[in-house]
């Protein structure tokens, strides 16, 4: 990620009064880090996509960013009707 697109991205956030929580995540150790495995994921396997995912990869190429602009989307209404 560029800069700049850091910086964009951390002025929209600041817009919304955006905060991630983080609170829920435990902090690694010196343990967990020696016993991760590079590459290796906690990921669903992809065989296993939800229908939702398996619509919009036949929808073609770009689902990903179709799937962002479905999220921002209902993201923006949710903080739109939160400040009603």
């Amino acid at each position: 990620m560029t800069a700049e697109r850091a910086a964009e991205l951390k002025a929209m956030y600041d817009d919304l009064n955006f905060v991630l929580d983080t609170s829920d995540i435990p902090e690694w150790t010196a343990e967990d880090f020696k016993n991760a495995i590079r590459g290796r994921s906690t990921v669903p396997s992809r065989s296993k996509s939800s229908p939702v995912i398996a619509w919009l990869k036949k929808q073609g190429k770009g689902y990903q960013s179709c799937m962002n602009a479905i999220l921002r989307r209902e993201m923006l209404a949710s903080f739109k009707s939160s400040t009603r």
